[in-house]
């Protein structure tokens, strides 16, 4: 019963280490894939990231909270 425990804690261990390997990977990933496509604008409210691309007529867009401007 000791071993199977053992055994299970270290596949858990495992495991979890290669997802955050992925995962760390993944976000340095898309911080390069970003970086330098937006702006910082400082209001009285705090700060605002903001992307402007294209030519054509503009729009606002505004996604949820939580993320930044590449989430919309």
């Amino acid at each position: 019963m000791k071993r199977a425990t053992a055994l299970a804690i270290a596949a858990l261990l495992g495991t979890g280490t290669l997802v955050w390997f992925a995962f760390s990977r993944d976000i340095e990933e898309a911080k390069r894939r970003t970086e330098g496509r937006s702006a910082v604008l400082v209001t009285s409210f705090g700060q605002l990231e903001y992307a402007s691309v294209g030519t054509r007529r503009p729009m606002l867009m505004i996604h949820g909270t939580g993320g930044g401007f590449d989430q919309g």
